[in-house]
């Protein structure tokens, strides 16, 4: 009788700590979704560049971003952009003739910016991913 208290009682300490564990673990973090699509400026595609999603309006959350390829992107670093209101930056330079993308160096030519602050330090862009998706496409047509 008194191993089985003395295995009660470890058992139920044992359980406890099972049981505080799991629920922690189990603790969902910030919801993402992946979001994707195409970048146009003046009707082409922006040869390369960056987009970025800062969070606004009681959005929390870190900066989500991707790089721009051939006109396309994809935010799926750590799972997505956060559920909720961004306003949304891109950045593009003009790349010299010649250039390799995969080997491209900054340091290696003066940066020409191709779209306008507007679209970028000026942002006025915004946009709001949804929550329940797991991924969604949005372009962006720049004039």
């Amino acid at each position: 009788m008194v191993i089985q208290r003395q295995f009660g009682g470890g058992a139920t300490f044992v359980l406890l700590v099972v049981l505080v564990v799991a629920g922690c673990s189990g603790r969902k973090g910030l919801e993402r979704v992946v979001v994707s699509g195409r970048i146009h400026y003046q009707g082409q595609a922006l040869e390369t560049g960056n987009i970025q999603f800062t969070p606004i309006k009681g959005t929390s959350g870190p900066v989500s971003g991707a790089v721009i390829r051939e006109g396309q992107y994809r935010a799926d670093g750590r799972g997505g952009v956060p559920v909720g209101t961004h306003r949304v930056e891109i950045t593009a330079y003009r790349v010299p003739p010649g250039v390799d993308l995969d080997k491209l160096d900054p340091d290696e030519y003066r940066r020409e910016p191709i779209v306008p602050a507007r679209y970028n330090v000026n942002s006025k862009l915004e946009f709001t991913v949804e929550s329940g998706q797991r991924s969604v496409t949005k372009d962006f047509e720049l004039q």
